[in-house]
């Protein structure tokens, strides 16, 4: 998932998701013969080599943006995932493993940041030179032992503000039975001035009597995040996500961030195939 503050899903993301989705899933080549340890227990909800799902899922943004007077309530979008054997698509995110061992894997990524704004979605933001989503090309490293899981994510911005990012997580996951699958990670994310002056900063341009200029530097902001998944037998799966993140100074500080939290909830229904 987006780690991003102030993240959001504009409409015509949906199309953008669906066409790019429909040419990785065209260029994956065929798995191999070799599987998971797991991928013979078609009942567990962890997900499996060779899967795809496609559903819907809700995402209550009501908390989840940091801009002043913007309140995006509950809205649905699609829920598209697969898993190949390198290739691997989850939402926003695209992937291809490069390299990879039994406890580590280094793979080039393609993610979409829909953390943009309009000046017309607050009227805190009118004036405001409108902002473009990100679109992060980076490299991800994961490492596994056993239920303890790490990653790091580094990426640069071309789609909005030049700036770079990068993210670790570590986590836990484990099987609850044979039909459920809980996770939960503790991360930090890192951005740097130029990315965070393209979110949240003020020009002299665009100041205002009650929104002086203002120009972030560099922050880190913790995550927490924890989800549970559901087999309902027949190939149909529930997924339910919290995410919680805690605003640094630099971005709270801002004259057009009106939180100093952010909290995500997504809660999803999909159908899986092998």
């Amino acid at each position: 998932m987006d780690k991003s503050p102030a993240s959001r899903v504009p409409r015509t993301a949906i199309l953008t998701l669906a066409c790019l989705f429909a040419a990785s899933a065209a260029c994956a080549q065929p798995e191999s013969a070799q599987s998971d340890p797991d991928s013979s227990n078609k009942s567990s909800f962890q997900p499996q080599p060779g899967e795809f799902r496609l559903g819907a899922f809700g995402l209550s943004t009501t908390s989840a943006n940091s801009y002043k007077g913007v309140d995006g309530g509950m809205k649905v979008y699609p829920w598209l995932y697969y898993r190949g054997d390198r290739l691997r698509f989850d939402r926003n995110d695209l992937s291809y493993t490069l390299l990879r061992t039994e406890s580590w894997s280094l793979a080039p990524a393609l993610t979409f940041s829909f953390n943009g704004y309009d000046s017309k979605d607050s009227p805190f933001l009118a004036g405001m030179t409108k902002k473009s989503d990100s679109v992060m090309l980076g490299v991800r490293g994961e490492f596994e032992v056993g239920w303890l899981e790490s990653e790091l994510y580094v990426a640069w911005d071309a789609g909005g503000s030049g700036g770079a990012v990068a993210q670790f997580e570590l986590g836990v996951d484990a099987p609850l039975g044979s039909r459920a699958f809980a996770y939960a990670n503790l991360g930090a994310t890192f951005q740097n001035g130029r990315y965070n002056n393209h979110l949240f900063g003020v020009t002299a341009a665009e100041a205002t009597a009650v929104r002086p200029s203002y120009r972030p530097g560099s922050s880190i902001t913790p995550t927490a995040e924890v989800g549970i998944s559901y087999d309902l037998g027949s190939r149909w799966v529930l997924g339910l996500e919290v995410e919680y993140q805690r605003l640094p100074r630099a971005i709270t500080a801002s004259p057009i961030v009106g939180r100093k939290s952010l909290t995500q909830v997504q809660f999803g229904l999909a159908y899986r195939w092998f």
